[in-house]
């Protein structure tokens, strides 16, 4: 019976022989290797993409809180004269110079039946074509027609 045994387990590891797998093992290497570098090619792709939108949504912030405080000091001066000659001479800080390339910042003013309208717009060189950005105030009681009342003035109730 033992005999019988080993010829069983000596044909069976006969034809389970190893069949040479030479070379193959280079390939799965070379197919991994590919795949690793198109996928740090795609990764790098998109953090690259993230941090341009990351830094675009920054200048956006700023430029936001540039025509915000800009805002706030038109809508405080005492006369429509101020109010045209602070308009007149609008500019970008300094701090934002350096964030806002080739940054301009423009205001006009509007009247009609709801009072003061001043539109102010801010733009800089972006990567791709944009609108500028647009911040609209008002000053809801309008300085009378002889231009110099005071800002005290036009906020009495009548």
């Amino acid at each position: 019976m033992q005999a019988n045994r080993k010829g069983r387990r000596g044909k069976l590891q006969a034809a389970c022989k190893r069949v040479p797998r030479l070379g193959s093992m280079l390939l799965e290497v070379l197919v991994s290797a590919a795949i690793l570098v198109a996928t740090t090619g795609v990764v790098s792709q998109v953090a690259t993409s993230i941090f341009r939108l990351n830094a675009e949504t920054h200048r956006v912030q700023l430029a936001c809180d540039e025509l915000r405080n800009q805002m706030e000091r038109l809508l405080s001066v005492e006369s429509r004269k101020e109010l045209d000659s602070a308009l007149a001479n609008l500019q970008i800080t300094s701090e934002l110079e350096t964030w806002l390339p080739l940054g301009t910042l423009e205001g006009e003013v509007d009247s009609d039946e709801l009072g003061i309208r001043i539109e102010l717009a801010i733009n800089w060189q972006r990567v791709a074509e944009a609108e500028p950005l647009r911040l609209i105030g008002w000053i809801t009681n309008e300085w009378r027609e002889n231009g110099d009342e005071s800002a005290s003035d036009r906020r009495e109730p009548k």
